[in-house]
């Protein structure tokens, strides 16, 4: 069990929790408690690339809901 350490740690803990999620073959971040429509959970600092660029699935890609556009936390889509 790993231990908190930094009140990013502590926050994280309250709202959210990871478990293994069979469905996409590893773990997945699942809310605590109800969540409502539009309601900000994270900020994302990285890149947002056009739908395009996906030339390959990968553990951290998610694409944007009612957009063309997709994050990739690994990089593994990321040009250059």
């Amino acid at each position: 069990q790993r231990r908190v350490t930094s009140t990013t740690d502590i926050m994280a803990a309250t709202w959210a929790f990871v478990a293994e999620c069979p469905s996409i073959g590893g773990r997945g971040l699942f809310a605590r408690a109800p969540l409502v429509a539009g309601q900000a959970i994270c900020e994302y600092g990285g890149p947002r690339l056009p739908l395009p660029l996906q030339t390959r699935d990968g553990k951290y890609v998610l694409q944007l809901p009612r957009t063309r556009v997709f994050v990739d936390g690994n990089c593994d889509n990321v040009p250059g």
